[in-house]
């Protein structure tokens, strides 16, 4: 019931941002002129997810993910964003394009324990014990990445690394990475 709810709202606050987001300029962040702040698309990796960017300013950004990590167990994550814009360039037609926007990011992560078989160390206390089904994990994590934003369509395609480490129910370091690709309206 608890993921339920919080899936609607989720998908309330997507869709209240997608009608209400300004349009941007092509050259306030490298991405083509008919593309918005809201982007939604997916991430495959570890973990795979649906996932959203919603464009704060030309160099800073929030995004969030909602999907499955570690084979079994379900993931929210939320990281606020900023982008080393005009970085990196690419040199098409004599032109140079910033098109390729790296980043770090500072986030938080909550896992959910999906059942007791679970294989990794975050749901197993210092003596192998279980917490059990349906017990939850929360940390931080610290997003490195770079994504392309497209002139002539209104995608934006990432690839990211990501080291963290959760708190709460114990200290237990990870790693995610993932790649996906975004639609901007």
């Amino acid at each position: 019931m608890k993921k339920l709810s919080v899936l609607s709202l989720l998908v309330f606050l997507f869709t209240v941002t997608a009608m209400t987001a300004p349009m941007v300029k092509a050259a306030s962040r490298g991405a083509s002129a008919t593309s918005g702040r809201l982007g939604l698309g997916a991430m495959l990796g570890d973990p795979t997810t649906l996932t959203f960017k919603y464009w704060l300013s030309s160099s800073t950004a929030f995004d969030g993910h909602i999907g499955s990590s570690f084979g079994d167990s379900g993931v929210v994550m939320g990281d606020y964003l900023w982008h080393f814009t005009g970085s990196v360039g690419s040199l098409t037609n004599g032109k140079v394009s910033s098109n390729f926007l790296p980043y770090i990011g500072l986030g938080g992560v909550l896992f959910f324990n999906a059942d007791n078989d679970n294989r990794h160390g975050i749901f197993y206390d210092s003596n192998g014990r279980s917490f059990g089904r349906n017990s939850a994990a929360f940390g931080a994590r610290v997003p490195f990445g770079i994504e392309y934003l497209a002139d002539s369509i209104p995608f934006g395609f990432f690839l990211e690394l990501t080291p963290g480490i959760t708190i709460v129910p114990r200290i237990v370091g990870f790693f995610q990475a993932g790649i996906g690709a975004r639609f901007y309206f």
